[in-house]
């Protein structure tokens, strides 16, 4: 008997299915299709400004009859593709805006597209204020290439940074140290206002957390990225669309949030909009204290499996960072055909931690042979800019060419300080002084051009990215009884690291009667360097691929779609995975890079279903990514009890899941978000010198329940739990927490107040295994995490938002 992997099996039933789809969807399709196309515009009778997220709704003159929907872009165009010969008319619908109704449209299928012009809306000041009571912006929407959760153009966060934000939104998940991951994966490419940010490129965890969860409007979740966009990341793309205010006047909110531990945090955000130009502007201040504790368990075996030596150390860390986050832009609308922005951020940073460690190596036998106490303190001071700049031109409603061009630079410093104070087997106190410099320019140049082909649209582009990096670094160690300082020249170094992207992309998106298709190609030449200057070498790692995507979707009925998508996808290794000169983490513990590390490459495909109604949605997908050339941090010993991680490509690995997101509202009273998400992973490392495949079922889930108790009170409830899931050489422990909050508005909303707590049951920790024939290692980490937010807010100016905010936690697991 033949035994089957239900892996395989499953990898099979999924691939059947959707090469069933992709040959049957159109088969379905061009039974049901028509061929002409009702286009217009919607504007602002007062101002003249194209409105975006209009309603529009197609009615037959016969019977009245509802028969297709859409929205407006950006630009407050619209579209309603594959109509028969038939008579027609429009009603659209905005809130805060009239309902308008067209005249007659005849519809034939000689002309192929029927071009009603521009709709103007009028502004309806009576009935705001009852529309605005009753009537919010969806938190979720599914298109074809994406998920938008929406913070709030109506709602804002008045929680303490974007961390919060992500730890909310299905799919995504925060570990205890801030790093946020998508469907189990931490490797994401993040972007700001959809382009490339100098704030992420450097250390994205660091910068969510000084970003103000105020400034953010909507986040946009891209699993399967189409060919328009950079190829990087393992999990896709998470998109962070800041708020431009788009109301006329000046407006602005100052926020002030405290907790214990003595953090607190300011935002204050201005905007001034004179309906051709907008100005906006904001400053975020952050000062945060925390407390750590952490384990460090090894046991040291020969190449036999035999102990050798038993290593503990336990640690106690006391941090203290303080922030300076602005931003500013303006937004230009020369004329109808021409649009020019330019935007700026400044970071500023100053990180200080002090330590204070005990360790004891022992031998096989439990005997003692060395013991020292540690007490070191770090220091990292970071300055980045950036400035962007945007020009958009469009020779008509359709035919638009834009240009963008980003540069950025950043300096940072990092001091090391280690005062190691030896017990036995002699008294001794020796100082270590680890200093690294880190700076660089990152250019990055994009032209895209976009236009109407036949009934479908067709965008291609080019793209240019520079990125050099400067590693410099410099240790020095005295004995303390001696107290001179002698530098380590054998140990200091720079490396420099370059570099550069050229990219030709394409894409096409159409309509087939219900069915909807968006095709891409990417081709991209990278040229890699890695300059070893202390060594006199130069490590050449270029690489050229060919990066097509898909993504099909298929309207069952108003409410009903199905979704499948597929990309290639491409993680390359960041300067300090290149690096191989020793980064020294402590006394005991040193980490290197790999010049020669190749990209990893994912084929990542998709298949989802959404169904949607009133009162409630359900999406589950079923997603499958295949990686090769992926690369991983292994752990082994040198110099007898020195551990050393360094960076290596794997043979591959195999991810199968399904995600889960139900969203229901329960009356006017109680909103409900649960997500699930449950993957079936499979390493193999054999390459390594590892054991075989390791494989492993791990899942993830959260809750979100909103409760209105009144019309300005809202109480909020989250839980998050993640099971166990596998390394390369070990495994990493379940993790579970629990908050709440509330949140009161007073005068009309003009000032609200928030109270919430983190963490109520104390659960949040962290606990990795590494089991491999010459080592065996448990750590353990516990930071403070109960914790207690208070927060108050004011909204000034013209105009003041009138519906509750979301309250937001400082649950990250």
């Amino acid at each position: 008997m033949i035994l089957v992997s239900p892996f395989l099996i499953f990898k099979k039933s999924f691939f059947i299915f959707g090469l069933s789809l992709i040959i049957l969807l159109p088969i379905t399709a061009l039974s049901q299709n028509g061929s002409s196309q009702i286009e217009g515009k919607i504007i602002d009778l007062n101002t003249g400004l194209p409105l975006a997220d209009v309603n529009v709704v197609l009615y037959s003159v016969k019977d009245s009859l509802l028969l297709k929907g859409s929205l407006t872009d950006v630009n407050g165009l619209f579209k309603i593709p594959n109509l028969f010969n038939g008579k027609y008319y429009i009603e659209s619908s905005f809130i805060g805006y009239k309902k308008e109704r067209t005249s007659t449209i005849i519809i034939d299928n000689k002309v192929a597209v029927t071009n009603i012009g521009t709709i103007k809306m009028i502004p309806d000041i009576l009935e705001l204020d009852e529309i605005e009571l009753v009537a919010t912006k969806k938190a979720f929407k599914n298109s074809i290439d994406r998920k938008v959760y929406n913070v709030g153009q109506d709602i804002m966060a008045q929680s303490n940074n974007a961390t919060e934000i992500l730890n909310n939104i299905p799919t995504i998940s925060v570990n205890i140290d801030g790093q946020v991951s998508l469907r189990g994966t931490s490797n994401i490419t993040f972007l700001i206002n959809g382009r490339p940010s100098s704030l992420m490129r450097i250390n994205s965890t660091m910068a969510l957390q000084q970003i103000p969860a105020s400034t953010i409007e909507r986040i946009e979740v891209i699993t399967n990225p189409s060919a328009k966009y950079k190829p990087d990341g393992v999990g896709g793309i998470i998109n962070i669309v800041l708020k431009k205010d788009k109301k006329l006047g000046f407006n602005g909110a100052l926020i002030v949030n405290a907790r214990n531990s003595k953090h607190y945090n300011t935002t204050l955000s201005m905007n001034y909009n004179t309906g051709k130009t907008n100005i906006y502007g904001n400053y975020g201040f952050r000062n945060s204290t925390s407390q750590k504790q952490t384990g460090d368990s090894r046991i040291l075996k020969d190449s036999l499996g035999q102990i050798e030596e038993f290593y503990q150390n336990d640690a106690k860390a006391y941090s203290k960072d303080r922030s300076h986050v602005f931003n500013a832009g303006l937004d230009y609308e020369i004329n109808d055909k021409n649009h020019f922005s330019i935007s700026t951020n400044f970071f500023k940073g100053k990180d200080k931690e002090d330590s204070y460690e005990s360790t004891r190596l022992t031998n096989s036998e439990g005997l003692l042979f060395s013991e020292y106490n540690s007490a070191n303190t770090e220091q990292e001071d970071q300055i980045e800019f950036e400035i962007s700049s945007s020009y958009e031109h469009a020779f008509d409603e359709d035919k638009i060419l834009s240009l963008n061009v980003n540069y950025s630079n950043y300096d940072e410093k990092e001091d090391f300080l280690f005062l190691d104070d030896f017990i036995f087997p002699e008294n001794q106190s020796l100082y270590t002084h680890n200093a690294v410099k880190k700076y660089g320019p990152n250019f990055d140049f994009d032209m895209e051009y976009s236009t109407p082909i036949k009934e479908g649209e067709i965008e291609a582009g080019y793209s240019y990215e520079l990125f050099k990096d400067n590693i410099d670094f410099y240790t020095e160690a005295k004995i303390l009884a001696e107290n001179n300082w002698e530098a380590n020249t054998d140990k200091a170094n720079l490396f420099i690291f370059t570099q550069q992207i050229h990219a030709l992309y394409g894409t096409y998106g159409n309509s087939i009667g219900k069915l909807h298709y968006l095709a891409g190609l990417r081709t991209e030449q990278a040229l890699v360097s890695s300059n070893l200057t202390t060594l006199d070498s130069i490590v050449d790692n270029n690489c050229f691929k060919i990066y097509p995507t898909l993504h099909l979707s298929y309207v069952l009925n108003e409410s009903q779609q199905i979704q499948i998508n597929y990309s290639h996808r491409v993680n390359r290794a960041d300067s300090d995975e290149h690096n191989p000169f020793p980064d020294y983490k402590d006394s005991r513990t040193i980490e290197t890079g790999n010049p020669k590390l190749k990209p990893e490459q994912i084929h990542s495909v998709e298949l989802g279903y959404e169904l949607k109604k009133d009162n409630y949605s359900f999406i589950p997908s079923l997603y499958y990514r295949y990686k090769f050339n992926g690369f991983s941090r292994v752990n082994s010993i040198i110099n007898d009890s020195i551990l050393l991680q360094n960076y290596v490509n794997l043979s591959k690995q195999e991810a199968l899941g399904v995600e889960m997101v139900l969203s229901s509202s329960f009356g006017n009273s109680v909103d409900v978000n649960l997500n699930f998400n449950g993957y079936y992973n499979v390493i193999d490392a054999s390459n390594l010198g590892l054991s075989e495949s390791r494989s492993a079922f791990s899942w993830n889930t959260k809750l979100l329940t909103q409760i209105h108790l009144a019309t300005d009170t809202n109480f909020q409830i989250n839980t998050n739990y993640r099971s166990s899931r596998i390394t390369t050489q070990g495994s990493r422990k379940p993790s579970f927490v629990f908050s709440c909050g509330i949140r009161q508005g007073f005068f009309d909303r003009k000032i609200s107040a928030t109270l919430t707590i983190s963490d109520v049951f104390n659960t949040l920790r962290r606990e990795r295994e590494i089991n491999t024939r010459t080592l065996e290692q448990k750590t353990t980490y516990k930071r403070q995490s109960q914790i207690i937010y208070l927060g108050f807010k004011y909204n000034f100016g013209q105009h003041v938002n009138k519906t509750p905010d979301k309250i937001k936690f400082d649950d990250q697991i």
